[in-house]
């Protein structure tokens, strides 16, 4: 669930870095199943470590300016053959602390400044919207001290441990009280809000280029039967489209 938590946060953060749009839900869900596919295949081969985003690395993006996926699939075969080799892995270890706080400390300053260019499309001028963005900042720094001092005690041990890791990781406490308050007060239109208007969507037929796979593989996969209800399958738009009561025709 953390982990869920921190991509759907991560896959925003890095189509803004690489002047992408926003990702479509068929594209989170592919993310999410891919991280679960992974986590699964870990579990197999032994290690037993969930894999996740690394958040950073939206950092090194912003840095380099480069999000071509050409790179990060070098990227990942690069750190296969670490992991197959470890004397390279132990040769890259020497590397001295100084130098490898100083990279993370750009690449996360990096992602703190992506993270709050976020807040361009809101209405910061409305106290609406500053009072959920500071409530959820202030409960996600102060909720978790408190559970982290004095722990969840059920009767149940399983329970105990759900209740403990997530009340007490502030970016699940910050995010799940934004995402309460931002859907439960009033006084604020979608767009103020910082959402796009009800039933807008992006020119074209198809959520296609940066999130849909390539057109031969569409092709093969749409003369399977029900694969348009598969949660990750990029969703076709036919039809019509009202926004703010005008009709938009694709």
């Amino acid at each position: 669930m953390t982990s869920v938590f921190e991509s759907v946060g991560d896959y925003h953060a890095a189509a803004r870095v690489s002047e992408e749009r926003p990702p479509p839900s068929h594209a989170i869900n592919r993310g999410i199943l891919a991280e679960g596919l992974g986590s699964l295949i870990s579990g197999l081969l032994g290690p037993g470590v969930g894999m996740t985003t690394h958040t950073e690395n939206i950092g090194v993006i912003g840095v380099t300016r480069v999000a071509s996926r050409m790179t990060m699939c070098m990227a990942g075969l690069f750190l296969i053959i670490l992991g197959v080799i470890p004397v390279i892995g132990a040769v890259l270890s020497t590397i001295p602390d100084p130098l490898v706080g100083g990279v993370l400390a750009s690449s996360m300053a990096m992602v703190v400044g992506v993270a709050i260019s976020n807040l361009q499309t809101v209405d910061m001028s409305l106290s609406r919207n500053m009072g959920v963005f500071g409530f959820s900042m202030m409960f996600g720094l102060i909720v978790p001290k408190y559970f982290t001092k004095f722990p969840v005690v059920f009767a149940w041990d399983w329970l105990n441990q759900i209740l403990n890791v997530l009340l007490q990781m502030p970016m699940f406490v910050g995010a799940l009280c934004g995402c309460i308050l931002d859907n439960s007060v009033g006084g604020a239109t979608r767009e103020q809000r910082g959402l796009r208007p009800r039933g807008e969507i992006y020119a074209g037929g198809i959520d296609e280029c940066t999130y849909s796979y390539p057109k031969w593989a569409m092709n093969i996969l749409n003369r399977i039967p029900g694969i348009q209800y598969v949660p990750c399958m990029p969703k076709e738009k036919k039809g019509t489209n009202r926004v703010g009561g005008e009709e938009i025709r694709l």
